[in-house]
């Protein structure tokens, strides 16, 4: 197991998450398509065999509802969806941790590990999007305040794997701590989705296939990104160790005072020689 730094500040997280974006981009993309192009599919197909009107967009979501047919069908569809959406969240954050512990790269480990957690990974998103949706109805600053705090809920399920209502107050937490480097992430995350998305407007089909491709390696070096924010809000800041322990005083401690009188180190006696 590798031994890394948890990055300090916005910078270090912005360093690190590029390193590591550029060393394992292909393997969170396959991931993410492995799961991905057969939950279309069978979603679609769901939602056809159903007699339902589909519509999934160009976007890589599996969150959109069907546009007709029965509440119940309609749900049916929908709940494959969430679990599959579940299913790839887990899997990114799966990812994250293998390679920040230094463990090869696998989209099959990663499925592995996600799979037993989809259902806190899908209520966790679920009961996000209604305290967002509360905050809205109130007011759009309170919603955009909780989105905000609760971003790392689904980091705080697969990395620590805990349960839905602590992962939520820990999320808060690490959010709060980590403020400025969350803040920074997700601003440059929905500047770059929105950039990709004027750039290829006016293309068509071809164009939302560009805007799905663009949209996948913002989604990974994000889903880095916010997981490094994690590790920086949720672990505990290292403490100095004992006096003694290390630095000039020893591993981890300081050098002692020289009390009054003293001048430093002395030299040895030499008896025989004082005249």
């Amino acid at each position: 197991m590798t031994e890394r730094d948890i990055p300090a500040d916005v910078g270090a997280v912005l360093k690190q998450s590029w390193e590591m974006f550029r060393k394992g981009w292909a393997r969170y993309i396959a991931t993410m398509l492995v799961i991905f192009i057969p939950a279309y599919v069978v979603t679609a197909l769901l939602a056809l065999g159903l007699g339902l009107r589909y519509w999934q967009g160009p976007g890589l979501g599996f969150m959109s509802l069907p546009t007709g047919g029965v509440v119940g069908v309609a749900g049916l569809v929908a709940l494959v969806g969430m679990i599959l959406s579940g299913l790839e969240s887990g899997a990114v954050v799966s990812l994250f941790k293998m390679q920040w512990d230094g463990e090869p790269l696998s989209w099959q480990e990663a499925i592995r590990r996600a799979w037993p957690l989809v259902w806190n990974v899908v209520g966790a998103s679920i009961l996000v999007a209604l305290l967002v949706l509360v905050g809205f109805i109130l007011l759009i600053i309170p919603g955009i305040i909780v989105a905000f705090l609760l971003s790392l809920t689904v980091q705080a399920v697969v990395i620590d794997r805990l349960p839905i209502t602590k992962a939520l107050g820990t999320s808060l937490q690490a959010a709060a701590k980590a403020v400025v480097s969350v803040l920074v992430v997700v601003l440059i995350q929905a500047a770059a989705g929105a950039f990709i998305g004027f750039l290829f407007r006016d293309l068509g089909p071809a164009g939302d296939l560009l805007n799905a491709v663009g949209g996948l390696f913002v989604t990974t070096w994000a889903a880095i990104a916010l997981g490094l924010c994690y590790l920086q809000g949720a672990r505990p800041t290292p403490a100095l160790g004992p006096v003694g322990a290390s630095g000039p005083g020893g591993p981890g401690g300081t050098a002692q005072p020289i009390g009054p009188g003293d001048s430093g180190p002395q030299p040895p006696p030499n008896p025989g020689n004082t005249p």
